[in-house]
């Protein structure tokens, strides 16, 4: 599903009257990404990772973790995150390691590893 943004956006298209999407720059581990600026902004100094609706809880989770993490300079900013057109969107700063990044280097695991160290939502 999220494969066919790539065909329907074109480039410099404007989501929610703030965020101007740029081109694709990669897929991450539940969506892809893209480069992105606030309008009026010249330079393309965020990213927003889109992701189907079928990753709700992983979404949910995801924004809780980036918002806690966003105190940490080493860590992306959550700039915003929203649901349109039965996609999420998670708007973030371009600067900073990927939690998958951070799982990598610190416990040598696998992308998949990232899964079971991120606790299901009302999981204590």
């Amino acid at each position: 599903m999220i494969s066919r943004l790539q065909e329907n956006w074109s480039k410099n298209k404007v989501l929610q009257n703030k965020w101007m999407v740029g081109p694709n720059i990669g897929k991450g581990l539940f969506g892809e990404v893209f480069e992105a600026k606030s309008v009026g902004e010249q330079v393309y100094n965020k990213v927003v990772k889109v992701q189907g609706l079928q990753t709700k809880e992983k979404f949910e989770t995801e924004v809780v973790i980036l918002k806690k993490c966003s105190s940490k300079s080493s860590f992306p900013q959550h700039c915003g995150s929203f649901s349109l057109d039965n996609l999420f969107f998670i708007v973030m700063s371009r600067e900073g390691e990927s939690i998958e990044d951070i799982v990598r280097r610190n416990h040598r695991g696998s992308s998949e590893m990232l899964l079971v160290l991120i606790p299901k939502r009302g999981a204590t």
